[in-house]
């Protein structure tokens, strides 16, 4: 299932990549998120909830069309945004598909996010648990993220990370974690841009 990707999005470092060359952007448009980062504008999602078989927490149904979704997006299809989150469960399946796709990891807009306002060494644990999912750690070293967001603006509460919203407590998952927290996640996010690990980094949902 195709969706758009949207997100305010803020800082970049710009790479030599093949996504939205003159070719792609043909087909895809693109949006330039500072010189040298371009987005393109519609993306694949790999959320349970993109595929319409896969019936409440069937987190095996989502992982197996996540893989197949991506491998036919990047193949069959040409296309080149993936979108995926950490508390998507469908990370390793994505990876996996990415390198079967036997693409270079420039030919591959990668987004991705961590679970709301959690604090900077969180924040820096989140993307390293994200690259290792998604499988960018390999042969040529250290990979990157294209686009880091902040997936929602509260935080789950830790009796609720995990489990079913309909486990009592949980109806409402969330709770504000204070402006010190979305304080000191911003500035994780701003660490991980100039380390090079990420490319851009914003704000979804």
């Amino acid at each position: 299932m195709v969706r758009w990707s949207h997100a305010l999005l803020f800082l970049a470092l710009p790479l030599q990549a093949r996504v939205c060359d003159e070719a792609s952007a043909k087909r895809v448009a693109c949006r330039s998120l500072s010189p040298g980062v371009d987005m393109p504008m519609v993306a694949l999602g790999s959320w349970r909830g993109s595929y319409s078989d896969c019936h409440g927490d069937n987190f095996t149904c989502a992982q197996e069309h996540a893989r197949e979704a991506v491998t036919a997006w990047l193949g069959e299809l040409g296309a080149t945004h993936v979108d995926s989150a950490n508390n998507y469960r469908t990370q390793i399946q994505v990876g996996e598909a990415l390198k079967a796709s036997k693409l270079d990891r420039s030919e591959v807009f990668l987004t991705t996010k961590c679970p709301g306002p959690i604090g900077f060494n969180a924040t820096l644990q989140c993307l390293e648990d994200n690259m290792q999912m998604l499988g960018l750690y390999g042969e040529k070293g250290i990979g990157y993220i294209d686009l880091l967001l902040i997936h929602f603006p509260f935080t789950v509460k830790p009796e609720c990370n995990g489990v079913p919203n309909t486990t009592p407590g949980c109806e409402s998952p969330f709770y504000d974690p204070g402006m010190e927290a979305r304080r000191e996640t911003w500035r994780a996010m701003e660490f991980l841009q100039r380390s090079g690990k990420v490319r851009a980094v914003g704000v979804s949902d």
